[in-house]
């Protein structure tokens, strides 16, 4: 049985998906950033994603609201992560 744990972090000026699950004892981890977010840079993103095992980064052509700016690719990351996830 896998336990889900999904967070999406939005304030006024930020939207960063970070969700993960935990299968026995792996945790999965999914990251998104904006390529162009001086607040939250990809050079973080590729680190967090480095030391965490198991763990996706996806990368979109935006700056600190990728959510908003490419909704459409943020919005299906984010749904095709909980669908794989919650499927099992």
């Amino acid at each position: 049985m896998k336990k889900i744990l999904a967070v999406l972090l939005c304030t006024f000026c930020e939207a960063i998906f970070a969700g993960s699950y935990l299968s026995g004892n792996e945790i999965y981890e999914n990251l998104i950033s904006g390529s162009e977010d001086l607040a939250a840079p990809v050079a973080e993103f590729v680190a967090v994603k480095t030391a965490i095992q198991n763990s996706s980064y996806l990368m979109l052509e935006a700056a600190h609201i990728s959510n908003i700016e490419r909704e459409k690719y943020f919005t299906s990351a984010v749904s095709n992560f909980l669908k794989l996830n919650l499927s099992t």
